[in-house]
């Protein structure tokens, strides 16, 4: 499919990489230079000489340094649902007024609801997204204890709002013109983890309907049984590959329909796949090409790979972990 809609002009897109392989070779590069640990150790060694300290000294000074100390403290851990279309924060932080760490990040954000119809408008990409951080399950653990440093790399990913494609106009309706398309979510993905997981924590405003037929008796009872709690179908398309979640019995196969029409429009794909047996890893991606997140039998999210870095001490360690 790249073939077809490959843009003219390709100045932001990478060419095809298995950051897996691209890394791996970086990795053996580095052999023979200074150990990691050794670099920690003389850092620690230089700091405690300069300070003239001693090492239960050091540890309560580092301690009190660390960037822990900078994130306030969210008043309470209650999900907010994207009413909206979307989350605009995982979790409702108060900045606090006198920290001045993050005084651009609340002018940013009283900006934002200032002019939130004006920002919509015109900017693709309005107010900030957070990185959802707030997840505590078994399974994060072990990607924790999994992770190397020099070895295991971390993938940028944004998601989009649905958005609706209209292959014709009438005349004077502005009602039906394309909007610009805005980022809902971004994750920080390690490259061992399967594409089911990153399927599981994208969130759209469609997975929330209630499903439970007329509610007009009683319009205020709590949703119990949503669409996403039922339809639990999902689809990648990456890199001319359809990768299908089959978790569950209830599961279709999004990409039977679209083989078929392939056949007759003589289009070739490279296949099916399952996304819980498929880590990213195994992908070859290009950062900047959008690719597609399909579920609900027919919303469409566009998806885009947007960095890759390998860990390293430097890097900030407090890594979203997906599942």
């Amino acid at each position: 499919m790249e073939k077809i809609y490959m843009p003219e002009k390709e100045l932001f897109l990478s060419d095809k990489i298995n950051f897996s392989e691209f890394f791996q070779l970086y990795s053996n590069s580095l052999k023979g230079t200074v150990n990691v640990c050794c670099k920690t150790l003389l850092k620690k060694l230089v700091i405690r000489r300069i300070l003239n300290i001693e090492d239960s000294k050091y540890k309560e000074l580092n301690k009190a340094c660390s960037l822990v100390g900078l994130k306030p403290k969210p008043d309470n851990d209650k999900l907010v649902i994207p009413v909206e279309g979307f989350k605009s924060d995982f979790l409702a932080y108060e900045i606090p007024s006198n920290l001045h760490t993050l005084k651009s990040v609340n002018a940013l954000r009283k900006r934002t609801n200032k002019d939130k119809v004006v920002l919509s408008k015109k900017l693709r990409y309005i107010g900030e997204k957070d990185l959802e951080d707030k997840i505590d399950r078994t399974e994060d653990k072990k990607y924790e204890e999994d992770m190397l440093q020099y070895q295991d790399y971390l993938l940028t990913v944004r998601v989009y709002l649905p958005a609706k494609h209209r292959s014709f106009l009438q005349a004077g309706d502005r009602s039906q013109r394309p909007r610009p398309l805005h980022v809902s979510q971004e994750f920080l993905v390690p490259g061992a983890i399967t594409l089911d997981s990153l399927k599981d924590r994208i969130i759209c405003q469609g997975d929330f309907q209630s499903i439970e037929g007329d509610v007009s008796a009683y319009p205020w009872t709590e949703t119990r049984v949503r669409t996403m709690d039922v339809f639990k179908s999902g689809m990648f398309y990456i890199d001319n590959k359809f990768y299908i979640d089959k978790r569950y019995d209830s599961c279709k196969d999004y990409s039977a329909p679209i083989l078929e029409w392939g056949k007759k429009k003589n289009i070739e794909f490279d296949g099916v796949e399952k996304m819980e047996e498929t880590t990213f890893s195994q992908l070859n991606l290009r950062l900047g090409y959008p690719y597609v997140y399909v579920h609900l039998s027919n919303c469409e999210h566009l998806i885009l790979f947007t960095d890759a870095r390998l860990l390293h001490l430097e890097i900030f360690k407090y890594i979203v972990r997906i599942r």
